[in-house]
């Protein structure tokens, strides 16, 4: 299994192949369709017509079930995310300036921004995510493990040493509500970017990731009422 490190050099090589393997291609309709339909709406027999093949077989072929394609799915779209999250951390601290908390959800964020990223799936990674939360959350359990989220783990670590000011349990809770809230945010970008016009321009503008890691750092860090 790759290592979180390995990720930008490998997520990138498959998403920019033009001539995408029917491996390949099973897996940008999979992500694609249920983005769109979720999990429940989308079966075995759909996503094999949709990546052009004739038999229904070749997703069994190739996955060995639906759920083991959702699995590596999962972890294509992790390793992603925590390779874009390492380079980020890494830079933070070479820098050798004091770290924040806002500056640690900037890394965490930089991390879910995958839109940026060339490739056709990266198109649709965010939405598929929140399809499957929270009734398939045993998925990424399965497929994430211990190993392949040790950067977004570090980074709330970092959090809670600097957040000090507010109770460990309610910054637990808080922490649960941010990693919520940041999956349905860059879905709604995601989808907004698709759909192109005003609503990429508003979503897509310059200051969207400082305006939301202002949000979110505001969340972490208010005070208790009462």
């Amino acid at each position: 299994m790759a290592a979180p490190g390995d990720v930008i050099a490998l997520a990138p090589a498959v998403a920019l192949a033009e001539d995408l393997t029917t491996r390949e291609r099973l897996k940008v309709e999979a992500q694609r369709l249920i983005a769109e339909f979720g999990v429940d709406g989308v079966s075995t027999r759909d996503i094999v017509k949709a990546a052009g093949q004739k038999n229904v077989a070749s997703l069994h072929y190739y996955f060995g079930s639906k759920e083991r394609l959702l699995e590596e799915l999962v972890v294509d779209a992790t390793l992603l995310m925590e390779g874009r999250r390492a380079v980020a951390l890494q830079a933070l601290v070479a820098s050798g300036a004091p770290i924040s908390v806002r500056d640690l959800v900037r890394v965490l964020l930089i991390g879910s921004a995958v839109q940026d990223e060339p490739g056709e799936r990266m198109r649709t990674v965010s939405r598929f995510i929140t399809a499957l939360f929270p009734k398939y959350r045993y998925v990424f359990e399965a497929a994430i493990g211990d190993q392949l989220n040790v950067t977004y783990q570090r980074c709330f670590t970092m959090i809670r040493e600097r957040a000090t000011g507010i109770a460990p349990d309610l910054l637990n809770t808080r922490l649960l509500f941010f990693a919520l809230s940041v999956m349905e945010l860059f879905a709604a970008r995601e989808a907004a970017m698709e759909a192109g016009g005003s609503a990429r321009a508003y979503w897509g503008g310059p200051t969207m990731i400082e305006t939301i890691a202002d949000a979110m750092t505001g969340m972490l860090l208010a005070p208790a009422a009462g």
